[in-house]
């Protein structure tokens, strides 16, 4: 029993390490990173002047979550085997898996901007991004709208 128990809590770490950087490539939303599959890839570039900037919170999705309630509830239930009545331990494992799903999602959270553009072709257009600390945005301001495989940026110009 004991080995089956140490062999799904290195499964559960693996896949939580994994969710969180360690093996699976993470698409960045910075947007002055670029994947690779970008690179050597035509892209367009749309001329434009900023109408508005306000703050916002990205989040990373479900995936934290999971894998942080994945953890904290096996930690809880490596806490919980303390415990004499399995009411007792079902309970320590609920909370671990409660506290991890919340810790797992404030983990992935970043820093964005919601730029509002108006296009020199015409039209208004929203583009959510990761905040860069090498550019900044003002209204008024001349910009960049770059489109390369189906994802957007803004970028001073």
């Amino acid at each position: 029993m004991k080995k089956i128990f140490f062999i799904s809590l290195l499964f559960i770490c693996s896949f939580a390490h994994a969710q969180f950087g360690g093996v699976l490539e993470q698409q960045s939303r910075n947007p002055s990173d670029y994947s690779r599959s970008d690179a050597m890839t035509q892209g367009r570039v749309i001329e434009a002047v900023v109408e508005q900037v306000r703050t916002v919170t990205l989040q990373s999705g479900e995936g934290c979550r999971a894998s942080g309630a994945l953890v904290g509830g096996m930690i809880g239930a490596l806490l919980g085997r303390k415990e004499t009545s399995y009411q007792g331990q079902a309970l320590v494992g609920m909370l671990g898996a409660l506290g991890g799903s919340q810790v797992g999602g404030s983990i992935c959270k970043d820093n964005g901007l919601e730029l509002i553009v108006k296009l020199d072709t015409g039209g208004l257009l929203v583009v959510p991004q990761q905040v860069d600390p090498t550019q900044s945005f003002v209204k008024g301001q001349r910009v960049g709208l770059v489109q390369i495989n189906g994802k957007s940026r803004i970028i001073a110009i």
